[in-house]
This record gives structure tokens, sequence and C-alpha cells, in this order.
């Protein structure tokens, strides 16, 4: 049987689209136009097409993949300061001077009288990837009794203290006495840090770096609020200098420095007065000094790969940058020494701390580059449209 007239019109149907797919070839017109100034244009164009082309590709290096790393792994503890470190004999902070009190405002004076030793488990506190090192510390004695054993005998006796006594609204009765030295050689602790990085390309490719087993080289520098650095020295021991640049071999047992040295880097003495901590009130007479109010030290660690850096150094550079603000920095403790309890003694006896230090807390973040087959198609089929430009604008 012949083919029927809707068939025919089917398959006319299908030989024309394949001779319009295959069998014809499509090129755009090309018109010339002969203007010295319009070709001079374009000339300028396609120069600056060029230009921001190798800007892109080559000065940027765009090609690359970029990836923030993370910290990973870090570690900070602080040993008291080694054998062999020179104590300063008579710290001027200790010698009671009523040039260290401050008042705040009518009510409030703070009255650091001498100094005290801490032993080693208050002389710091540790968190996550961070420390405490009290510099100032007021401590209150508290002895506390309920009201039917608040007498003249338990009044006398904490008078002969020099205590204060005070009889509260509930009935109880307190005796207080309160304590305010600065911490001696709070500046001389040895701190020790181990640091590394995390940066992950995809989720089958993580690469991680560590001190402890890594080339990682670090470079110690002090930062400004403008984001301006300079290299500052640390680590000196008693047979090394101190230095600003760490090998990696050099770090493989941590990175250590003093307390006084970390300062120094930040620039902020501890027995400097500060103006920013003034509270403007009523009775206060001058600025006070950072060893009572405290400061925050910040260490950034910013780590690049070799693709990045650009330093002559065949691994990743870690740049450990030191920044500091004083600020109202307290921590508060209690320690009961006599435990109240319903059953036997209602009363209670503890001490109350409330300290005023340095924070030391690190955190970080960088670049870490890689050639990547994805990012080059993307910037060369980019190109071609950069390059296509000065055609559409003439």
């Amino acid at each position: 049987q012949g083919s029927g007239p809707c068939e025919l019109e089917i398959m006319s149907m299908l030989e024309k689209i394949a001779s319009t797919l295959c069998g014809t070839i499509q090129v755009p017109k090309v018109l010339a136009i002969k203007n010295s100034r319009l070709g001079f244009l374009h000339r300028v164009l396609q120069g600056l097409a060029l230009v921001l082309i190798f800007y892109n590709l080559v000065a940027s290096k765009a090609y690359n993949k970029q990836v923030v790393p993370n910290v990973n792994a870090l570690e900070i503890w602080t040993d008291p300061p080694p054998s062999w470190a020179t104590r300063p004999i008579n710290e001027p902070h200790c010698n009671g001077s009523d040039s260290w009190h401050y008042t705040y405002d009518t009510s409030l004076t703070y009255r650091p009288n001498g100094c005290i030793h801490l032993t080693e488990m208050e002389a710091y506190t540790k968190g996550a990837g961070m420390l405490f090192i009290p510099t100032y510390v007021r401590d209150d004695y508290i002895t506390q009794r309920v009201a039917e054993h608040c007498n003249a005998t338990f009044e006398a006796e904490c008078r002969s203290l020099r205590a204060a006594y005070r009889i509260e609204d509930s009935g109880e009765c307190t005796c207080r006495r309160r304590y305010e030295k600065f911490v001696q050689g709070a500046e001389q602790r040895r701190i020790y840090m181990n640091h590394g990085y995390e940066a992950e390309f995809d989720r089958t490719d993580v690469e991680r770096g560590h001190t402890r087993r890594n080339g990682i080289r670090t470079i110690v520098q002090h930062q400004d609020r403008d984001g301006s650095t300079v290299e500052c020295p640390i680590g000196a021991d008693h047979s090394k200098p101190a230095k600003s640049i760490w090998s990696a071999e050099d770090s493989k047992g941590g990175i250590f420095f003093s307390l006084q040295e970390l300062l120094d880097c930040a620039r902020v003495p501890l027995d400097s007065q500060s103006e920013n901590m003034r509270s403007n009130l009523e009775g206060e007479v001058a600025a006070p000094h950072v060893r009572l109010t405290g400061l925050q030290v910040s260490i950034q660690l910013q780590y690049y790969n070799k693709v990045y850096h650009n330093e002559g150094y065949d691994g990743t550079i870690c740049y450990m940058r030191v920044s500091a603000e004083p600020s109202w920095n307290t921590r508060n403790e209690v320690y009961f020494t006599d435990l109240p309890d319903p059953h036997d003694s209602p009363n209670s006896a503890y001490r109350s701390r409330y300290s005023f230090g340095i924070s030391v807390s690190a955190g970080g973040s960088g670049v870490f580059m890689v050639l990547d087959s994805t990012t080059i198609m993307t910037h060369i089929v980019n190109s071609l449209v950069i390059l296509a430009m000065p055609n559409k604008i003439i």
C-alpha cells in the first residue's frame, strides 16, 4: 500500500528540519567601517579588554580556586617563669603607693596595696583556645551567721580583725575583710602554643597541617588598628635570642614566649594608664592603670599556602598577628571554707575573689589557592565574552 497524505507531510517536515540543522551553516555578516576615530576607539577598547583579561587571569591568579582554612587543633598553655628568667627585685606596683589607686566614682575606689604571690592553680584560668592571667585581685573574706548567732562576741571578734561588721535586713550578720593586691610576676609567666589548620577544597580533598608534624613557618607580627604590620621577636631563651620567624623545626616543641614579650609585641605596657578606660564620672581624678583594669590580647593566625604567599618557602606560612586592647577584664570565683548545712550549722564562711587580668585568645583564617580546571574554563569563557564587547560597543 502507498503512503497516505499525512505520512508524506510528516516525512517532508522531517526532511526540512534535517536540512536546516545539518545542511546549512550560518555565519555572521562582517561590516567594514572606514573611520579613523572609530578604529582608534575600537583598538583602545580591545586593549582595555586585554588588560582586564590579563589582570583577572594572571595578576589576581583567578585561575586558582580560593579556600579559607580554619584553625584546627589549637593548643595553648602556660607555665611559671623558667628558673633562669630574671625576676625584678623591686616591682614598682608592689610598693604599696597610693599612686596605683583609682577612684571610679564617689562610691567606688580601687586600693591595691602591695603584691600577692598566687599558687600555680590560682595563677591562671584555661579555656578553649584562651588563657586568663590575673594581674590584680580583690579578695573578700566573709563569715555569715544566722540571726540567732549574731551576738556581741561575734561582733567583737569581727572588729578585732579590722573587718566590717554588718547586720542585714534579714537579721543575718556578716563580717567582711577585704584585701586588694597586684599579682607578683604575672608578666613573667611563659606561654606555649601549638597551632594548625584545616583547608577543605572539596568533600574528598582536605588538607591539614600542624606545627607538631608539618612544615609550617610562623612569622610573628604586631598588627595596628589600621591593619599595618611589623615583625616582633618573641621566645628569648637562656641560650637563644628572641626571634620573629619560627621555622618548622623551631615550632615542633611549641612556640613559646613570656607574657611580657607578648605585651611588648602588642605595644601595650601594663604600667601605663589608659584614657579609654576612664569612667568620666564625678569623683574620678586620673585614668586607671592597665595592670588594674586588665586587657584582651588577640592572636590572629593567618595561614597561606605556597601558591599564595610567594615568600620563597616551599610550605605553608602562618602570620601570627598580635594586637591588644585595654578593657575591664574580670573573673569572679567563690571558695567556701565552711558550707552552710541546715541540719547542722547554717552559718558559712567563704572567700570571694574578683580578679582583673589579661585574656589571651587565638583564632584565625587565611587563604589557600589551588589550580582548578572548572575555574579556568569559567574564566576562558568570561575572557571570550570580554573580547567580544568592543565589537558590540562599536
